[in-house]
């Protein structure tokens, strides 16, 4: 039996007349690979010599042979000749559509030892072990990016050149090869054709998939040494790390925004567009994407499908779910230097100081509220399109989000769910609970040139002002009384107004900012609170705090 081929030789032919049937073997002279043909070992010696004299019209890529340039073009003109009979499946090359069919057999004998991958050849695991190791022998010449394939390189190296044919209809978004084209397309479609036949989970991509199938394996060799967090990649680390050390090295080429990796900063370049195709039927919010409509949707029916193991939280992302299981952790390297409140992320330590500071970059363009947080920003405009789908039963208050609407009906219930640890103190909302734990801290950095009084915000001490100047900026619409604070105004109207529509939800003055929460109660009778259950007066605003 021949070694070269399946065939038998007859007993009237000799071995050595069927070996003369196989072409001898060539090889290259430069190193050790072998061919059959002189035409293939020729094309392959130009790859030594650097010599390509064959250039693609599209982009900047250039080849040793004319062949290689013809299936290249494919990848422009998006022509895949080379179909698979097993399925739907088409190519460019024959070499991929060879390489395609090894998958519908199962055979996968290379095997990654740090996840679940397995590939048809040894050249794919090579590749693969990469990531991993994190790797990236590939260096860019015109920047410092760097692959782990030399594909990948020859890929971004077009993003220099600036040649973009494939244009999205739905956004500005370009493209230098019609496959990343269609890719892009489906997340305005939302289509997602790749199924986990683990989970329920789909995706876009391909790669996407082979990623996410790593989170079934559990096996998360990259460790941050600032938090518990894990990871399957090295370069997840390098992205996560920057979250603690607050650098953001992608910079917005038109305005100042800076962000820890690239895919946020391509999100955020949309913006800038105006175009925002995804409407939300319930309030004013557009979206790019349609999963990002997906997701904020939920905010309005309440549906909270990511539910944490370790307490009964649910969350409607699965992103706000991996950052509130940080909280279950004792790590919190990052402190505030005014009160004892401690986080897990710097950019959180940051929107918390503002509170202490008073600084609310965020502005509303429809009123003169300003906000701390860009989410509370979002929150605020939906109280301007009046639609407040959630209405309570027991009294005629309406919301906007279900998770509001849950909060509000504690307040005829009684029910209070947090408690504090160092008192008997309970409270109706997490919220309220960390702002009473500042009170046990004893640390009042903002004072009353006029009186004692002492307070933990900045926004509380603006608010105590009110009593001594004696201005009364919140005014009802149904009858000449004003208070100094939103919060009086709305008790005032619940129970001198039961049953009568209000004309506007809250008269919200001038400069004054956004709605806050009393700060003639939360302040000016703070000092003298020692009980959470018991009923306070205060003889200035006239008002009781329940």
């Amino acid at each position: 039996e021949c070694h070269l081929s399946p065939a038998t030789s007859s007993q009237s032919e000799s071995s050595k007349n069927h070996m003369h049937k196989h072409p001898e073997e060539m090889k290259c002279s430069l190193c050790s690979a072998k061919s059959i043909r002189s035409t293939q070992l020729q094309r392959h010696k130009k790859t030594h010599t650097g010599e390509k004299l064959h250039k693609c019209d599209l982009c900047s890529s250039e080849f040793t042979n004319l062949c290689s340039l013809k299936a290249h073009t494919r990848i422009h003109t998006g022509e895949k000749p080379y179909k698979c009979d097993l399925c739907p499946a088409k190519f460019t090359r024959s070499t991929h559509l060879q390489r395609h069919k090894r998958t519908h057999t199962g055979v996968r004998p290379y095997k990654c030892d740090l996840c679940l991958s397995e590939f048809t050849q040894m050249h794919s695991l090579k590749a693969h072990t990469l990531i991993h190791t994190g790797e990236k022998p590939y260096k860019c010449d015109l920047c410092p990016a760097r692959f782990t394939r030399s594909t990948h390189l020859q890929r971004h190296k077009k993003t220099h050149m600036g040649v973009r044919p494939y244009k999205c209809e739905l956004c500005p978004s370009e493209f230098t090869q019609l496959p990343h084209l269609k890719d892009h397309v489906r997340t305005h479609t939302g289509e997602k054709p790749y199924k986990c036949d683990l989970c329920a989970a789909r995706f876009i991509r391909s790669t996407h998939l082979q990623r996410h199938k790593q989170a079934h394996t559990g096996v998360r060799p990259y460790k941050c040494d600032l938090c518990p967090s894990e990871f399957t990649q090295l370069h997840h680390l390098k992205d996560h790390v920057r979250i603690h050390t607050g650098e953001k090295p992608y910079e917005c080429n038109l305005c100042p925004a800076k962000f820890i990796c690239s895919t946020h900063l391509q999100r955020h370049k949309k913006t800038h567009t105006g175009m925002m195709p995804h409407n939300c039927d319930l309030c004013p919010s557009e979206f790019t994407q349609l999963h990002s409509l997906k997701d904020h949707v939920q905010i309005h029916t309440g549906e909270e499908p990511y539910k944490c193991d370790a307490c009964p939280a649910k969350f409607s992302r699965s992103t706000h779910l991996q950052r509130h299981k940080k909280t279950h952790v004792v790590v919190r390297r990052h402190k505030c230097s005014l009160c004892p409140s401690e986080f897990t992320q710097l950019r959180n330590l940051r929107d918390h100081i503002r509170i202490h500071t008073g600084e609310k970059p965020h502005k509303c363009d429809l009123c003169p509220a300003e906000f701390t947080r860009s989410t509370h920003l979002q929150r605020h405009k939906q109280i301007h399109m009046g639609i407040r789908p959630y209405k309570c039963d027991l009294c005629p208050s309406e919301f906007n989000q279900l998770q509001h609407l849950k909060d509000h009906i504690r307040s005829h219930t009684g029910e209070k769910p947090y408690q504090c640890d160092l008192c008997p103190a309970k409270f109706t909302r997490g919220t309220h609970l960390q702002r009473h734990k500042k009170t046990h801290t004893g640390v009042r950095p903002y004072k009353c040139d006029l009186c004692p009084s002492e307070f933990i915000q900045l926004q509380h001490l603006k608010g105590h002002l009110r009593i001594h100047t004696g201005e009364k900026p919140y005014k009802c619409d149904l009858c000449p009384v004003a208070m100094t604070c939103s919060s009086n105004l709305r008790r005032h109207h619940k129970r001198a107004h039961a049953g009568k529509e209000s004309r506007e939800a809250i008269s919200v003055p001038q400069g004054t900012g956004a709605a806050e929460s009393c700060s003639v109660i939360n302040g000016h009778t703070t000092s003298d609170k020692t009980q959470a259950d018991t009923a306070y007066t205060c003889d200035v605003a006239n008002v009781r705090d329940l």
